[in-house]
């Protein structure tokens, strides 16, 4: 789920699906078997995608802070995603 609120517009994005994973070197691929991006905003822009039989693709990289080990994904557009602490 991601918000935005730049004016006028208000702006909710909802995604969920389900797939595999898969890695490839220093890469991982996230198969997407059933997926929806809902987009909803009060200037009336509203989209739903299906995003069945896409794979997203990140490169990925294991830091170590303050003795936890922490993932960072990075995608396909540069955008970094995490770090992710282990659980």
């Amino acid at each position: 789920m991601g918000e935005s609120n730049f004016p006028p517009c208000n702006m909710e994005v909802l995604h969920q699906s389900e797939g595999t994973a898969e890695v490839q070197g220093s890469s991982l691929l996230l198969h997407i078997s059933k997926g929806t991006t809902k987009v909803t905003d009060t200037c009336g822009e509203n989209e739903t995608n299906d995003e069945a039989g896409e794979t997203d693709t990140f490169t990925w990289e294991l830091s170590n802070s303050g003795g936890s080990p922490q993932l960072t994904l990075t995608n396909d557009q540069g955008t970094e995603l995490g770090p992710f602490d282990r659980q």
